[in-house]
């Protein structure tokens, strides 16, 4: 429940696809591709185009603090978060903090 509204907040906040990876995740591996020129024209069929493979890792990890309101009990709760973002994809990665990470913060920033 808690990860829907973290979720919830965070397409509020980028308008992207979101998606939640492991805390233990340090990088994300992306496969990407892009049109590189025209192969071949077939007459009265579509032009079939090459393609350039590469992969790429996004991390570049930030920290944001989250809150909201528990449906449930009413509680407003705090979170501090680790969000990258794909601006190419459009696509918002986050995951909760790893222990390592919450011992090098301020405990004003940790909730």
């Amino acid at each position: 429940m808690l990860d829907d509204q973290i979720h919830g907040l965070l397409r509020k906040e980028y308008k992207y696809a979101v998606i939640k990876v492991g805390s233990e995740t340090t990088a994300i591996l992306i496969n990407r591709k892009r049109k590189v020129g025209l192969k071949k024209r077939v007459a009265g069929m579509l032009p079939v185009y090459e393609y350039e493979k590469w992969e790429e890792e996004l991390d570049r990890w930030e920290y944001r603090p989250v809150g909201f309101r528990n449906i449930f009990s009413k509680k407003f709760i705090h979170t501090t978060i680790a969000v990258c973002v794909d601006e190419t994809e459009k696509v918002v990665y986050w995951r909760y903090l790893r222990p390592a990470e919450k011992k090098q913060m301020p405990l004003s920033q940790v909730l």
